[in-house]
């Protein structure tokens, strides 16, 4: 509770930074203004998710997420319908979804923090800010991984080009609402659990998002260019080739959220920024080599490149740290396959009732 606190301390400052910077430009775009507004709710309402991760409560997480996206709609949909067409009205809309998120979360993680923690001296933080601070760095070098790529083909290429590539990447990311999602269900036993079976229930973990995300990226693989004709319309086909190489990287990626999660939650987040910069820095390097001459591809090509790196140097820090076979880490077990079975009646049970 101490850490997510101190988190939110942090972010608290760097964002309350970010704001006072744009304030005291003058001629700041009205929408950095904005954003930098919602950013010191959005950064407090991410560093207390945590709270609810480190106890389990998944509930409470997805209703933090729930009021963040579903306030702002709501004001949204009201200005439509009212006839408001003015771009800061929306932005003025979703700041208030993020501060609407923010307060309700700093309400119920109050319920949740002990006494003795709340009485803690300030002398006794200093750890802790030392890990939020680490944790926060390395949140940001991971965001810069997944945006370096976008960033320098906006810079290199042509605007229809960086449309073409947003699909692509927007359609590869899908892939990660997989291990993303296993990611928020383990966090919390990943924190409370011994070393050793900390390490197992990672393994475990990451042998079924390999397993899922094969199978979902070889499906976006051969379906590459229907799937993007109905999401987006024949103009966006050209990013298939695209969405292909990026499948693989994104699928090749997914035990990543694991492998982070895991070496934050067992108190050494330097690992999870060593491989996220890594990663964003050798990604920069192709992407600056490869985008010249061979456009968006080279770009996918650069970011696969990137994630394949992070995983193996991940990986091989994962399992000299616990001595795991590799076999163990991404091969599924008789065991593994028992849970499917155990899933399918649990689906059907629900089914039934309803």
């Amino acid at each position: 509770m101490t850490a997510a606190w101190s988190s939110a301390t942090l972010a608290l400052l760097l964002a309350a930074a970010g704001l006072a910077f744009a304030l005291a430009h003058r001629g700041a775009p009205s929408w950095l203004i904005w954003g930098a507004t919602a950013q010191v709710a959005a950064c407090i309402s991410t560093a207390l998710s945590g709270v609810f991760l480190g106890v389990e409560s998944v509930r409470d997480y997805n209703r933090l997420n729930l009021i963040n996206v579903a306030t702002p709609l709501l004001a949204l949909m009201t200005l439509v319908a009212l006839g408001n067409r003015d771009l800061g009205a929306y932005l003025a809309a979703w700041v208030v979804g993020q501060y609407a998120g923010m307060i309700w979360a700093l309400r119920r993680v109050r319920d949740l923090v002990a006494a003795r923690e709340r009485g803690q001296g300030w002398g006794g933080l200093s750890p802790f800010f030392r890990f939020a601070a680490v944790t926060s760095v390395a949140n940001l070098a991971a965001f810069l991984n997944w945006r370096i790529d976008t960033l320098i083909v906006a810079a290199l290429q042509p605007r229809a080009q960086l449309g073409q590539y947003a699909v692509a990447v927007q359609g590869a990311e899908s892939l990660w609402l997989v291990s993303s999602a296993l990611s928020i269900a383990v966090y919390g036993r990943l924190g409370v659990a011994e070393l050793a079976q900390s390490a197992a229930l990672a393994a475990k973990s990451m042998r079924h998002i390999a397993f899922i995300l094969l199978i979902a990226a070889a499906i976006l693989f051969v379906g590459a260019t229907a799937i993007i004709h109905v999401l987006f319309g024949s103009a966006y086909v050209q990013a298939a080739p695209v969405l292909r190489i990026l499948a693989i990287g994104v699928a090749v990626s997914g035990v990543v959220s694991i492998l982070a999660t895991f070496f934050i939650q067992v108190g050494r987040p330097q690992i999870s920024l060593l491989l996220a910069t890594m990663a964003a820095t050798l990604t920069a390097l192709l992407s600056f080599a490869l985008v010249p001459r061979m456009g968006i591809q080279g770009a996918a090509i650069a970011t696969s490149v990137g994630y394949a790196a992070q995983v193996l140097v991940g990986l091989t820090i994962f399992q000299r740290s616990t001595h795991m076979h590799w076999r163990t880490m991404l091969v599924l077990r008789r065991e593994d396959l028992e849970d499917y079975a155990r899933l399918r009646t649990l689906v059907k049970r629900v089914a039934t009732r309803t």
